[in-house]
């Protein structure tokens, strides 16, 4: 008997299929975490092949860490005199510590900056001095410098000093510099406060250097012996677009006064009560007239006036401050630009007077901002133009516009007939509207304020 047999191929089961795709998964995982590995290990070598510092992150004021990890500065007592030429030659500025931790916000976030960068803080009883030497590895031909107004954006390298006085974590002094000495300053983010204080720049063959004199009587602090501040650095470079500063947060996170550094040292300074800064001014005037009236004893081919005023601060305490001004008059500011208007609203002038602008944004209401907008700005509780000199210009006629008149009674002057209308059938209202477009029953009538109704003009047989 002989014994069939038959042997076939079995079907593969579902773990046998996919055996091999796992297996090629698992390699291609391995591989990319090694490669990412790699990539990790070269970014934070430098060229050297020796690891790259990364920056300590400063934590917020509410954070335990915060004092032993913010970075600390100490200011020291000034010794004789320094002369603000913006060079650092005096003695002092070899004497004093110098900050020399920066690192980049940008482009390189967290790893240091490319340029050196030394700050130092010196005292007296009145006055804060700043020296800061600003290496660049091209010296004087990597520096950018230009010079435009106060508080204007210059597009050049900067440095930029942030005081955080009553270490409150809120307030924001600002005051920076550049190579060209151009100085910019603002409070809590208002560049219109405009300190008296002084700087100068020098540009060498090592970078520039920069000198700061700021008088504590434009500052306001407590009345504590020792005083510690809250401080924050920043440097600008133009040619690399390099923003490096000396207290460090991720641009990711949340920032400002509560992760500042700190400025230790200050003792015994006072801000000098009892003082005065006024702020005058005075404006002339002539007419030149072309025809005179012989009988009129006042009258001359010229006539001239005069305008006086002053604006004045007086410093009342350490944190108090009377501001007033004087018949405050728009000759004290620069004169308006041209501005053609074709569009139903008023056109808003910016205003320029010193006394109007210190302190405007406490007044500010939101941040307006339109692309596709013209003659459009922030909403604002307060519009000072209309404070002083009455306006002046050109006093505009009487407005004279033509309107239309209706007849009371539509008078037919023959048998034309409208379309639509039946013969012996009054006028509608909208047929009149209708002649009175194509120019007839028209009246001209002066504009006046009067509350007098003037009856209209009867019709006649012209105006049918």
């Amino acid at each position: 008997m002989r014994l069939l047999s038959y042997t076939g191929r079995r079907p593969h089961s579902l773990v046998s299929l996919l055996a091999p795709l796992a297996a090629l998964l698992i390699l291609s995982l391995a591989a990319a975490s090694s490669a990412a590995a790699q990539g990790r290990s070269e970014e934070g070598n430098g060229p050297d092949g020796r690891a790259l510092e990364r920056a300590v992150v400063t934590p917020t004021s509410g954070d335990a860490g915060h004092e032993s990890i913010a970075p600390r500065a100490l200011a020291v007592q000034l010794q004789g005199t320094i002369e603000l030429d913006g060079r650092l030659d005096e003695a002092i500025w070899a004497q004093a510590p110098a900050i020399t931790s920066f690192w980049q916000r940008e482009p390189d976030e967290a790893l240091p900056a490319t340029q050196k960068t030394e700050v130092r803080f010196v005292f007296d009883g009145e006055t804060l001095f700043v020296g800061a030497r600003m290496y660049d590895d091209l010296g004087e031909d990597g520096v950018t410098a230009r010079l435009v107004r106060r508080d204007s954006d210059a597009q050049s390298d900067q440095l930029s000093l942030t005081f955080d006085t009553f270490l409150d974590h809120r307030g924001q002094v600002e005051l920076s510099i550049n190579p060209a000495g151009v100085r910019g300053d603002a409070f809590n983010y208002d560049d219109s406060w405009d300190p008296v204080w002084r700087a100068s720049s020098h540009v060498d063959e090592l970078g520039w250097t920069a000198e700061l004199e700021i008088p504590f009587s434009q500052l306001r602090f407590p009345r504590e012996p020792d005083q510690v501040w809250g401080l924050q650095v920043r440097r600008f470079v133009q040619r690399l677009n390099e923003v490096s500063v000396w207290s460090f947060w991720h641009l990711n996170e949340s920032g400002g006064p509560s992760r500042y550094g700190h400025l230790d040292g200050l003792s015994n300074i006072q801000a000098r009560t009892n003082r005065l800064e006024i702020l005058p001014y005075a404006t002339t005037q002539m007419d030149l007239n072309g025809e005179v009236d012989e009988g009129d004893p006042f009258g001359g081919k010229t006539q001239g006036e005069y305008r006086i005023g002053a604006d004045l601060k007086y410093l009342l305490t350490s944190n108090l401050t009377l501001s007033a001004t004087i018949n405050p008059d728009f000759g004290q500011a620069e004169v308006d630009p041209a501005v053609v208007n074709l569009s139903a609203f008023e056109t808003f002038f910016p205003e320029k007077r010193e006394f109007f602008i210190e302190g405007r944004g406490n007044f500010s209401f939101g941040n307006f901002w339109c692309q596709f907008c013209s003659n459009t700005s922030s909403l604002g509780m307060l519009f000072t133009r209309r404070i002083g000199r009455q306006p002046q210009g050109v006093t505009w006629p009487t407005m004279r516009v033509s309107t239309p008149t209706f007849p009371t009674r539509a008078r037919s002057s023959g048998p034309r007939r409208s379309p639509g209308r039946r013969a012996g059938v009054p006028r509608s209202a909208s047929s009149a509207r209708s002649r009175s477009a194509r120019g007839r029953g028209y009246q001209e009538r002066r504009v006046t304020s009067s509350s007098r109704k003037s009856s209209p003009r009867p019709a006649t047989s012209s105006d049918a």
